[in-house]
């Protein structure tokens, strides 16, 4: 009978053993330190998702909010996704948010800075239209039809198209029905580019044969809004206003008034560019951002500037046009900028300052213009109409070398016809085949 070996087993080179009796004094202070390591790990996770969850609840860490989508970049930076029920368009600077169903403007988020730019709006507050002295959506509201997406590898931008019916036609028939007529298209556009913390707003009003009430009636198309309703750089309390330009006393914002002193107030600033810049900007020191809005018009007087609202400010520009709209007949608005710019007022003026360049006739100011001393003359209030300026020996005497005519054609800002005799006869007209004659009827500027 073999002999049985009651000597306890011999261990294996390299195997574990849960004897602690057996293990080093080192090996077993290396264990002790791994679970404290694991411990001190587990009671911080626990800690930072308590503390995510309280500041979620509290309304301070809104961020989740802003952060990129998970979507593959259509072109460069600027991606395009519907989540949740939204259409969510950005970058790597800024994202847009609005609802898939009814096209409201929900979002405008950007990176490193909590919670919004703007006030969840719906059309009606981002952009409108006026038609015979009523601003339509306002009044009737907004369906969303469609919507387009294009990428402009010249323009080096990617736009998102919006297109909304408006005041739908009486339907004859249940097909009509089916199809919702509309008399109005309005396209909304917004332009981002890749790499930077803009966008370019558009719109564009159509309006429809098919959906016209009154088919042989044209509509007085009197310009588009476009707002920023709630437009602040995270928190107001932390925010000033400036809308940088010349000194009006009932108009007048102190360089860096206080954000929240403005609350209540409805101020209405003159027209841009001529009489100001229509520069509205929103800046916050604590992060070195600002946020401005303004129009692109090619240095043509169209549009005027404004702010109001409660605890949060809506900033607004008019843009003007004076048109008849009949059936099947476009206009377009001119550009909106919104932009964020780092390092606070300074770099957004630098922007501003671009663009004028850009947009404004490239040719130098000449030389004898400096030296001018102009007379401005608004011809409905001048007696005799146009025929009342024509007194320049009276004007030379006093000390004027110009008269500037303010606009005195057929259609106004937007005139019909600048050099075949399209001047609105209300005005009077100016006579005669001079070169003077000739010049103060195309160029709006007499000098002698």
């Amino acid at each position: 009978m073999a002999q049985m070996d009651d000597s306890p087993p011999r261990r294996r080179a390299g195997a574990e053993t849960n004897d602690s009796s057996q293990r080093p004094l080192c090996a077993l202070r290396a264990s002790a330190m791994s679970y404290v390591s694991q411990e001190r790990s587990f009671f911080l996770q626990s800690l930072t998702s308590t503390i995510i969850v309280f500041l979620f609840l509290s309304g301070t860490l809104t961020y989740s909010q802003t952060a990129r989508p998970r979507a593959t970049p259509i072109y460069e930076d600027v991606y395009f996704a519907e989540q949740g029920g939204r259409i969510v368009f950005g970058n790597a600077q800024l994202r847009l948010d609005f609802d898939a169903a009814s096209g409201d403007w929900l979002l405008l988020g950007a990176a490193e800075l909590p919670g919004s730019m703007i006030a969840s709006m719906a059309p009606s507050k981002a952009i409108d239209f006026r038609v015979d002295g009523a601003w339509i959506i306002e009044r009737h509201g907004a369906t969303l039809i469609k919507r387009e997406l294009s990428i402009d590898k010249t323009r080096k931008a990617v736009t998102l198209r919006l297109i909304y019916g408006v005041l739908s036609a009486a339907a004859s028939s249940q097909t009509e029905t089916a199809r919702r007529p509309y008399e109005y298209e309005l396209t909304a556009a917004y332009s981002l580019f890749p790499g930077e913390s803009r966008v370019e707003r558009t719109a564009r009003l159509a309006r429809n044969d098919r959906g016209a009430s009154h088919s042989g009636t044209a509509r007085r198309m009197e310009g588009f809004l476009f707002q920023l309703p709630g437009a602040a750089v995270a928190e107001p309390k932390d925010c000033v206003v400036d809308v940088p330009g010349p000194f009006f006393p009932k108009s007048f914002v102190a360089p860096e008034t206080p954000y929240l002193s403005l609350a209540g107030r409805r101020i209405r600033f003159h027209s841009a560019p001529d009489a100001g810049f229509g520069l509205l900007a929103v800046t916050n020191k604590r992060h070195n951002r600002s946020l401005g809005s303004w129009m692109e018009t090619a240095g043509e007087v169209a549009y005027l500037s404004s702010l109001h609202g409660g605890d949060r400010l809506t900033l607004a520009h008019q843009d003007m046009r004076a048109y008849f709209l009949s059936v099947n007949f476009a206009v377009d608005s001119d550009v909106h900028h919104v932009e964020l710019a780092s390092g606070g007022l300074p770099s957004l003026l630098a922007s501003y300052r671009r663009m004028v360049e850009r947009t404004m006739p490239p040719a130098p100011t000449p030389d004898w213009v400096r030296e001018m001393v102009i007379l401005e003359a608004f011809p409905s209030t001048t007696r005799a109409g146009s025929k009342g300026l024509t007194k320049t020996r009276f004007y030379k005497k006093i000390g004027f070398t110009a008269i500037y005519v303010m606009p005195h054609w057929m259609g106004g800002y937007s005139p019909i016809d600048l050099y075949r005799g399209a001047i609105n006869r209300d005005r009077g007209r100016f006579e005669g085949t001079g070169a003077q004659s000739a010049r103060a009827r195309c160029a709006c500027c007499w000098t002698w």
